[in-house]
């Protein structure tokens, strides 16, 4: 689940992690804005896995997990190549290094992050795969793919500069 609560996308109430993992399997997942869309089982990690091996890749908004359970499971269906973790907190980003130090890590900048310096630094410390943020600070930091809700703006961006 990507919100910290059951309230936007299914039929039930409540923080996630007051739930079971048996309580979650009782609740179906809807779309309010769709109810023509139905209403499904919440899937497991593994489910999920198991349906996009192979197929498409997979964009994982880390949140409150243990990082050795969630790679094993990438792991165990072969998907090292096709997913990508979002991290949320600079601890996290450590575990994942340790667990898995070659699986591609996505970051959003810091709030703390207001110069060149202040970036080439936290650059240095993490080394992210992929950046969540300033393009041309990641582009002249070497950094592989970038993250954006603006795809288009994004092309524009790299066809200006001979990027694509």
């Amino acid at each position: 689940m990507h919100d910290a609560s059951v309230d936007r996308m299914t039929n039930g109430t409540g923080l996630i992690k007051n739930m079971t993992f048996d309580s979650l399997g009782l609740l179906r997942v809807r779309d309010k804005s769709h109810p023509e869309w139905g209403e499904y089982e919440i899937p497991t990690f593994d489910q999920v896995l198991g349906l996009c091996r192979g197929k498409i890749g997979i964009y994982l908004d880390f949140k409150n997990a243990d990082p050795a359970v969630a790679y094993e499971a990438i792991r165990r269906f072969g998907m090292e190549d096709q997913v990508i973790v979002y991290i949320n907190a600079p601890k996290q980003f450590e575990d994942w290094r340790r667990v898995a130090p070659h699986m591609p890590l996505m970051v959003s900048l810091p709030g703390h992050i207001h110069s060149a310096d202040s970036l080439a630094g936290f650059l240095e410390k993490y080394h992210p795969d992929i950046l969540d943020g300033d393009w041309d600070a990641a582009a002249g930091k070497g950094i592989r793919a970038l993250q954006t809700d603006h795809s288009g703006d994004l092309v524009s961006w790299l066809k200006e500069r001979s990027l694509r």
